[in-house]
């Protein structure tokens, strides 16, 4: 009688012991879906949905139970619905740009040290091979177009970029130092574009349509979005609040000009179209000189 009484004593213990590590471990919240409304937004309101709800840095975000990394990817989130309710363009631009950084420092704080080091040093010297390929590239590109005083301003300024980057390594800080090659990267990548664009302009490029022509405008303005994005904003937070209004005031220029180009394609009138997005990359490029980065015009 004493024996199946203390078996089953033990048997309670066991299965309340068992149940002890179940009980204390942490589990990842659930998060709803995102409040995704897309209409009327920029295009780049779906990148971001994306980013911070299916992508890959997302899914690991969501399996975190790190409490900084959860309260964190949280803001993201709240910013990103702030973007659903700001009055214009450059609002919604802005809230989608905090997100965004929010994003990525709840995806930096939620990746093992040991697995983002060695990431970061890894990501760092594939970029600077190709900053180096696309630097060879340009300079080439410049020979032939004899813009040889352009190239140079271009390439001091990239240098500057990989001095900095090659100290911040020195320093075992890869992640800024990838940084830091990301915008001589794209600076090299921009100036091509628009030596390329030079020959849009003046018609020496052969296009098999005017829609043709018109995709390839596009994809020049989405790279001049992208560089509002990686070189002047990242600049914005010690500047003055007349600055930032004059910036912000730029790139709603911009994509309101880029929104009406892509009516007008969807519309068949794609010569029209690449006119407002030559207008929507003027713009860009005088925001860009407005942030303290030169940049070659067309």
């Amino acid at each position: 009688m004493y024996k199946h009484r203390f078996s089953t004593v033990l048997l309670a213990l066991s299965l309340v012991c068992a149940g002890i590590p179940a009980m204390a471990e942490t589990q990842a919240p659930e998060y709803p879906p995102l409040n995704v409304q897309p209409e009327g937004k920029p295009s780049r309101y779906a990148f971001v949905a994306k980013l911070l709800e299916v992508s890959s840095g997302a899914k690991q975000v969501q399996a975190s139970t790190d409490p900084e990394v959860i309260a964190t990817y949280n803001e993201a989130r709240k910013l990103f619905e702030q973007a659903n309710t700001a009055a214009d363009t450059a609002g919604i631009n802005m809230y989608l740009n905090m997100a965004v950084g929010k994003m990525y420092s709840a995806i930096q704080a939620s990746t093992p040290k040991k697995v983002s080091s060695d990431k970061f040093k890894q990501d760092y010297e594939q970029r600077l091979k190709s900053v180096d390929a696309l630097s060879e590239a340009y300079q080439r590109i410049v020979q032939e177009k004899q813009a040889e005083e352009k190239g140079k301003l271009v390439m001091v300024q990239v240098a500057k970029h990989k001095s900095a980057a090659a100290d911040l390594g020195a320093k075992d800080d890869y992640q800024a130092a990838r940084t830091e090659l990301d915008l001589g990267y794209n600076l090299i990548k921009s100036a091509i574009e628009l030596l390329r664009g030079g020959d849009t302009l003046t018609r020496t490029l052969s296009f098999a349509s005017a829609e043709e022509e018109y995709h390839y405008e596009k994809d020049r303005n989405d790279t001049h979005f992208m560089l509002v994005n990686l070189l002047v904003n990242s600049k914005l937070e010690s500047k003055p609040q007349s600055f930032k209004d004059k910036i912000a005031q730029m790139v709603q220029e911009a994509t309101e000009a880029q929104e009406v180009a892509e009516s007008l394609a969807k519309k068949g009138k794609h010569k029209e179209a690449i006119a407002k997005l030559e207008e929507s990359t003027s713009v860009l490029v005088k925001a860009i000189r407005m942030g303290g980065i030169f940049i070659p015009s067309a």
